[in-house]
């Protein structure tokens, strides 16, 4: 939220950061401020329904890489093939052409650790060429952004941000 008064209709995004043996874990998701579901929008429910869709395709794909020892950046393109393939759907239901894959964050997925300000250290991108390591913990952090690179380019203009971001672990 931001730094004024919620009211309904409003996106929200609720996080939860564990800790375990000093490391931060996380749990974050978007929402919309309503009293019940049935008041969340339709337009508000597709996104919901393409972030999740997106999380599912990051999560499986980060399974593949860590079962098969894959080259990592595997992970980020099947995320990017996801944002890129709904460009069209999208752009017609907002009458102008949009590149869903320029609305996505830098990356699904990136490092966990003492902070949040890790994040870039171990971030999967399109250049990891190697695997994942034997021991780690990574956030798969899937979202969507309404807005390009300043703040007054809305290409979105029904949605802020939505998230699905959680922890993972890999070990062995």
């Amino acid at each position: 939220a931001l730094n004024r008064p919620m009211w309904e209709g409003d996106w929200v995004h609720l996080g939860v950061a564990p800790k375990r043996d000093g490391l931060n874990a996380c749990v974050r998701r978007s929402l919309v401020a309503v009293d019940r579901p049935s008041r969340v929008r339709a337009d508000q429910k597709y996104w919901f329904d393409f972030i999740e869709q997106a999380y599912n395709v990051g999560e499986q794909a980060y399974y593949k890489i860590a079962r098969e020892s894959l080259p990592a950046r595997y992970q980020e393109q099947a995320l990017v093939n996801f944002f890129a393939a709904h460009s069209s759907e999208v752009s017609k239901r907002y009458g102008k052409k949009i590149q869903l894959e320029m609305l996505k964050p830098y990356t699904g997925t990136h490092n966990s650790g003492y902070t949040e300000c890790q994040e870039f250290f171990g971030a999967i991108t399109l250049d990891s060429a190697e695997p994942l390591g034997n021991q780690i913990v990574t956030m798969l952090d899937v979202a969507i952004r309404g807005i390009g690179d300043h703040w007054s380019d809305v290409i979105l203009p029904d949605l802020d941000y939505l998230v699905i971001e959680n922890t993972l672990g890999k070990f062995g």
